[in-house]
């Protein structure tokens, strides 16, 4: 509910305050309020910042899908460390790794076989296991591989794939979506 001196009404149930989540409710909503006042470049570069598809409607209809509410999210996150729940930015297994979720196994382990050192039979030093370093480096890069995120975002937004009733993938805030968002904050006085 909206009143004419622009003032809102955030109801909030019952079990949000006794599972100790105000914090982060009330931060959510404060992010609507800013994402209210957001230029078309500042969405632009939001959008990228988060991998959202250009053109992608604001308020999307699957709320896990909307820009609008990938921005609430995100807010809460930089200033409540709360857990983003929207299926943008860069997607991470909550399990550690995709070897320990199926859901996206063989796409991981694909990407993650095509960045790893390969064995040269005429050099004895790649006959073995690589390097922690090396192992380390692949699976960043498996992780970050266009394919093996798009499979994640599927997954997250079908819930009958989600083992043990929690989504397996997470969504992260990068640094620089981090800056962006505490820019927009320290720069604006009508934020």
């Amino acid at each position: 509910m909206t009143f004419n001196n622009g003032g809102a009404v955030i109801f909030i149930n019952k079990p949000i305050i006794a599972q100790g989540q105000l914090t982060d409710v009330l931060a959510h909503e404060l992010g609507h309020a800013i994402g209210s006042k957001l230029t078309d470049s500042q969405w632009q570069t939001f959008y990228r910042l988060r991998n959202i598809p250009a053109g992608t409607p604001r308020a999307g209809t699957n709320w896990n899908l909307s820009p609008q509410e990938d921005f609430a999210e995100v807010y809460k996150n930089v200033y409540t460390g709360g857990v983003v729940q929207t299926l943008y930015g860069f997607l991470e297994s909550a399990y550690g790794s995709d070897l320990f979720s199926g859901t996206c196994f063989k796409i991981y382990n694909t990407a993650l076989d095509s960045y790893m050192p390969k064995h040269d039979p005429n050099n004895p030093s790649t006959w073995f296991m690589p390097s922690g370093s090396d192992y380390a480096s692949a699976e960043a890069k498996a992780s970050a591989d266009p394919k093996v995120q798009a499979c994640r975002r599927q997954a997250t937004s079908n819930p009958s794939t989600w083992q043990y009733g929690m989504s397996p993938y997470i969504s992260t805030v990068g640094p620089k979506t981090k800056q962006f968002i505490e820019s927009l904050v320290s720069s604006s006085p009508s934020l």
